[in-house]
């Protein structure tokens, strides 16, 4: 499985391609935005793991482009940048998932594994419930004649909901469907990523149910 690994630290780099080839991944790491982009026009790659901060641009900027250009591809986003605010940013710009630095080589590939394996259940599946149609590969939401682009975590949560209308959807089940059980995630995370879903959707699309969760209600 080829993961392209984008870090400028020389010895970081080094050390994180040696612990995904133990892993069993096919490694190609390069340190900067444009070598990125080169690599992605000629080579097929399962997943990326993308630093921010590059010597020839953000790598929020890059993801960017990428997303702009229909570009599916998993991304790892991992930074020293830990603030809420900027995770929070990071995801909204299509990361699948946002990995502080310093973190553990067990975290990394949990994470890893986790993305992945979101990717391969997504595929080209459609779900709809009332007026609404989300193609989750690609993040796209059909609401009243309008197309919209959600990120990864917004299509995730919306799926999470759509499979089950009509029923309450904890703050627990949608982090353990976002980031898995054993990863630790801020409190406030949740609530911040389904107020940003929410501004994208019809008013009264959704439910809260105060200290519970939410809900979409049965068309």
């Amino acid at each position: 499985m080829a993961i392209l690994l984008v870090e400028d630290d020389v010895m970081l780099a080094r050390a994180l391609s040696e612990s995904l080839s133990d892993a069993g991944y096919v490694v190609d790491q390069v340190g900067h935005c444009r070598a990125a982009l080169q690599h992605l026009q000629t080579q097929v790659y399962e997943a990326m793991l993308l630093d921010l901060g590059l010597p020839d641009g953000d790598g929020c900027h890059l993801l960017q482009q990428l997303r702009e250009r229909g570009q599916p591809l998993p991304v790892l986003a991992i930074s020293a940048r830990g603030a809420i605010d900027t995770r929070v940013a990071v995801l909204d710009s299509g990361a699948d998932d946002y990995l502080a630095k310093p973190f553990s080589v067990q975290e990394l590939l949990l994470r890893l594994q986790s993305v992945l394996r979101r990717s391969q259940t997504a595929g080209e599946r459609s779900l709809v419930v009332g007026k609404l149609r989300l193609h989750l590969q690609h993040g796209l939401l059909e609401q009243e004649g309008q197309r919209l682009r959600l990120t990864p975590r917004e299509a995730e949560m919306l799926a999470l909901l759509m499979e089950k209308p009509g029923q309450i959807i904890t703050r627990q089940e949608i982090r353990q469907r976002l980031y898995g059980e054993s990863a630790s995630v801020d409190s406030n995370v949740i609530d911040v990523l389904m107020h940003g879903l929410r501004r994208k959707l019809s008013p009264g699309t959704l439910t809260t149910v105060r200290g519970v969760g939410w809900s979409l209600p049965c068309p």
